[in-house]
């Protein structure tokens, strides 16, 4: 369960920032229907990359139940915020990938994914952030990726402090990238998604 509460937050994030960057691109021709704009086609793969996330997750629960590993969460409450934040740090950052993929190219989701295997591997997943020297610790706080592990994590182990989580940082990131998308693809409509 330990390794488990560190990737579902990683499945969560990946899937809908990977897949919503390459929305326009692999949906082009639906924009030659009048009706359709670059924002619907954003907004269909971003319910569709949701419920794909939510899918997988009820998947991966069922298999460990299966399994015979207790998959209740002693604080549910703090579960389903921690998976929520997941899904939208997500879907914002899934927002501002649209935008610079339009600018870049999908080149850029090399990159992204690049910064997102660094962000797992400094997130805690197998080796808890507590046996990390405290200079590191003091950078890894800063990763959002590790503070959504560590507020799942708060939610099935005592040990774990849900205070000690910067949640204010993770929802900051993701609203930023939601902003900061909506905003770009307003700009870059008429340039990139034309």
């Amino acid at each position: 369960m330990f390794v488990g509460t560190g990737v579902i937050p990683y499945i969560l994030c990946l899937y809908p920032g990977r897949m919503m960057a390459m929305a326009v691109f692999q949906n082009r021709h639906l924009l030659n229907i009048p009706l359709v704009k670059p924002i619907h086609l954003i907004f269909g793969r971003c319910l569709l990359e949701t419920l794909t996330a939510s899918i997988v997750l009820v998947v991966f629960m069922l298999s460990l139940h299966l399994a015979d590993v207790d998959i209740v969460p002693t604080d549910l409450a703090t579960a389903g915020t921690a998976v929520a934040a997941a899904i939208y740090f997500g879907v914002g950052v899934g927002f501002l990938n649209v935008v610079m993929c339009a600018i870049f190219g999908p080149y850029f989701m090399v990159f992204f994914v690049i910064s997102m295997v660094i962000l797992y591997i400094f997130s805690g997943v197998y080796i808890p952030t507590s046996t990390l020297p405290e200079e590191i610790r003091d950078y890894a706080a800063y990763n959002p990726l590790l503070n959504i592990v560590e507020w799942l994590r708060s939610a099935y182990y005592a040990s774990y402090d849900s205070e000690a989580v910067n949640k204010t940082l993770v929802l900051a990131l993701a609203s930023v990238s939601l902003v900061l998308g909506l905003i770009g693809e307003r700009i870059l409509r008429g340039k990139f998604f034309g």
